[in-house]
């Protein structure tokens, strides 16, 4: 997976080496945004809500190659 892991530390206020260690990659990273998601759209049923929040996890550069 390529990108960059800096523009989602901001937002967050944190650092890019403090996500990778607590995550141990950028693909598990995205796979616990991915899970996030979706706990949310379950719990609350709002697809719209939901993908506004994807979207911004992946226009903020996480995902971009």
């Amino acid at each position: 997976m390529t990108g960059n892991v800096r523009p989602l530390a901001a937002a967050v206020k944190s650092s890019p080496r403090v996500l990778l260690f607590l995550f141990g990659s950028k693909d598990e990273l995205v796979l616990a945004l991915l899970r996030g998601a979706l706990i949310d759209l379950l719990a609350t049923g709002d697809v719209e809500r939901t993908t506004r929040a994807v979207r911004r996890g992946l226009t903020d550069g996480l995902l971009r190659a």
